[in-house]
């Protein structure tokens, strides 16, 4: 069984208030489970998936894509 965790240790895991961690479950943009009792709970391993989810690429990685998206263009 996953050991899941609340919202104030998700907010100290994602170094993020709580109000904001709220907003965030409010907006749907954060995964997170409500059992039905008004509690708010995370898995760990979701968290961590939608934290890299949210990865930004480097100049130079983007500029890789744009050359390999223009050579695939010229064929």
């Amino acid at each position: 069984m996953v050991n899941f965790i609340s919202i104030d240790e998700a907010a100290k895991a994602l170094h993020l208030t709580k109000s904001y961690v709220y907003k965030l479950v409010h907006l749907r943009k954060i995964p997170c489970f409500k059992p039905g009792n008004g509690r708010i709970l995370f898995d760990p391993t979701e968290l961590d998936e939608w934290i890299r989810r949210g990865r930004i690429a480097t100049g130079a990685e983007l500029s890789d894509q744009a050359d390999a998206f223009l050579m695939g263009r010229r064929r």
